[in-house]
């Protein structure tokens, strides 16, 4: 079925250093664009910490960033910084976004302005730009729950802004991480947490028999206090918890409840 993702919208980079530029920032190497429909990609600080995530496509001399709706503002001021001289250009698309997951394929539309896989997983299907509403596409809630069971991080709701160490919520799993490409802002610490090994938090995905808790709860093996959740849906909650203890464990409790868990199979 067609999801509306109207919390997230699409910020158009355009011009003739388009690529040239983000390439240097991001940590997705644009030059597999000629073979990707899209991509996965991070803007990170300079200490290696999340800032924004974005799908990413391209369509002649621009690059469309599918993003965070309430943070396009500050993503672009934020490449505005690194601009410099660059012959480049941006703004937020009247372009619409859709998922698609279920059974079959994505329906023909004349309002699909471009659809592609999500470049992340196979299992969150596929992703459409529609000129106008689909009509009949359910709200986001369903699809919200989809991505939460698969272990999918949803940029801010999930990664905290400045602070959050990608490493520790499964974007090199999910493509979104490049160490082939060169350089870009936030490589060193980035690199080193790949290379050493030394990740010690992931993500888990509870299931309550009631209504997950609010984010921010204190998750439990036993009585020690391993991590806290993050977004939730209906009763499934996002959790980022301490590797180390899953694997003496085969339940988990949240909030006064047992609850059972997985992890994601990226």
């Amino acid at each position: 079925m067609w999801c509306a993702l109207t919390h997230r919208c699409v910020l158009e980079v355009k011009g003739e250093d388009a690529t040239a530029f983000l390439q240097r920032l991001i940590t997705q190497d644009l030059v597999k664009l000629e073979t990707h429909p899209a991509l996965y990609g991070l803007l990170l600080s300079p200490q290696g910490r999340f800032l924004h995530d974005f799908l990413i496509t391209q369509e002649g001399t621009s690059l469309f960033l599918e993003c965070e709706k309430d943070r396009a503002q500050d993503l672009m001021e934020t490449l505005t910084r690194f601009r410099l001289r660059a012959k480049v250009e941006m703004g937020v698309s009247d372009r619409l976004l859709y998922a698609w997951y279920g059974e079959g394929e994505a329906p023909q539309s004349e309002e699909v302005l471009t659809l592609y896989q999500d470049p992340r997983l196979a299992a969150l299907g596929m992703r459409a730009h529609t000129a106008k509403p689909l009509l009949g596409a359910s709200k986001w809630e369903a699809y919200n729950a989809r991505r939460i069971d698969l272990c999918v991080p949803e940029g801010s709701l999930d990664m905290e802004v400045g602070r959050a160490i990608p490493a520790e919520y499964g974007v090199v799993a999910l493509n979104g991480v490049d160490f082939q490409k060169g350089c870009f802002m936030g490589q060193e610490l980035t690199a080193r947490a790949e290379f050493t090994g030394k990740v010690r938090k992931a993500l888990v995905c509870l299931t309550f028999d009631v209504q997950a808790p609010a984010p921010g709860t204190a998750v439990f093996a036993g009585d020690v206090e391993i991590g806290r959740t993050l977004s939730c849906q209906g009763n499934l909650a996002l959790a980022r918890v301490r590797l180390e203890a899953l694997g003496e464990v085969s339940v988990l409790t949240c909030a006064g409840e047992i609850v059972s868990f997985h992890q994601g199979t990226y």
